[in-house]
């Protein structure tokens, strides 16, 4: 699915469902300290290196940074990170031999974007209501 799908649409209110899919990890308090190599290089790097072309041969190791992921959201909390990225965040971690450190949702989620216009103020109460549609179906606000 490469085009947004209008779900809802008002005058006030829009919803659309993106395009592409997203994996959740979540990376344990205990385990934060040994994940920061692939942590990094999600949050910092959106290129590959100077020394990285398409023609030169690397290790089967190596993850081009050009066709790496995307990092959409983190939210840090007492259960540690939660991370929002395209499925390909996981190989980083895969590559640094960490894969066992994470915890990674076992289906990949769609992002829904919320425009909520001259409705902005009502922000809060479209979080709260949306909120309590969730947690009746045991659905935490974070997969929001």
């Amino acid at each position: 699915m490469d085009v947004a799908t209008e779900l809802v649409s008002t005058s006030n209110f829009h919803a659309t469902l993106l395009p592409g899919e997203l994996s959740v990890i979540q990376i344990p308090p205990a385990h934060v300290r040994a994940c920061c190599w692939p942590l990094l290089n999600l949050l910092l790097y959106g290129e590959c290196s100077l020394n990285c072309r398409e023609d030169d041969a690397t290790s089967g190791d190596h993850i081009c940074r050009l066709q790496q992921t995307e990092l959409f959201s983190m939210v840090v909390d007492n259960d540690g990170i939660t991370l929002f990225v395209d499925p390909n965040g996981i190989n980083m971690f895969k590559a640094a031999n960490l894969q066992d450190k994470i915890r990674t949702a076992p289906q990949h989620w769609r992002a829904i974007q919320i425009h909520l216009g001259p409705m902005v103020a009502e922000f809060p109460g479209v979080v709260s209501f949306l909120s309590k549609l969730l947690a009746e179906d045991n659905i935490s606000i974070l997969n929001m």
